[in-house]
């Protein structure tokens, strides 16, 4: 899907060359880590609404993200409102 706005650039960890991992705590923390390294420890809250769920941490500057869980993928999904669309895969 194009915005118009010209063509779409895709950046992404493995384009970049780098892993990015987030680990959540029953706590509600969750840590973000770029290539193993620690880079931020930040609070989350779920949101489970009846059409939608959203995910409420402060990550790159966006705070809600609109997220779904299946099998062992947890996916933010902030297109409707010009941001990004991240997949995170469960580590085993």
């Amino acid at each position: 899907m194009s915005s118009g706005l010209g063509p779409e650039v895709e950046y992404t960890p493995h384009s970049e060359g780098y892993t990015r991992q987030l680990r959540f705590s029953q706590n509600g923390s969750v840590e973000m880590y770029r290539n193993n390294a620690l880079i931020g420890t930040t609070a989350f809250a779920v949101d489970s609404g009846f059409y939608s769920s959203s995910l409420t941490l402060e990550m790159d500057g966006v705070t809600n993200y609109g997220f779904r869980v299946s099998a062992d993928y947890l996916t933010f999904d902030n297109r409707p409102v010009d941001g990004p669309a991240e997949l995170f895969a469960r580590r085993r």
